[in-house]
């Protein structure tokens, strides 16, 4: 696919990989978006947790980052 003209929601930077594919025929082509299908709840909400958890960390870390040190 390349990017569509008027699609904001792409980084820009596509652009010259986008004029690539246009010249040998490339086209705007949209997929439909993707979905998780449950097969075991269980494992599921395990997985759901999961990512919450490395969500608040990764946050967590990166304020800690981002504030001065302190001297003791």
């Amino acid at each position: 696919g390349v990017r569509e003209p008027g699609d904001e929601s792409i980084d820009p930077s596509w652009q010259g990989f986008t004029s690539f594919k246009t010249r040998f025929g490339g086209r705007p082509l949209r997929h439909p978006r993707t979905f998780d299908v449950v097969l075991d709840p269980f494992w599921f909400r395990i997985r759901d947790w999961r990512e919450r958890y490395l969500d608040a960390r990764a946050a967590r870390l990166s304020r800690a980052a981002a504030e001065p040190a302190r001297d003791g």
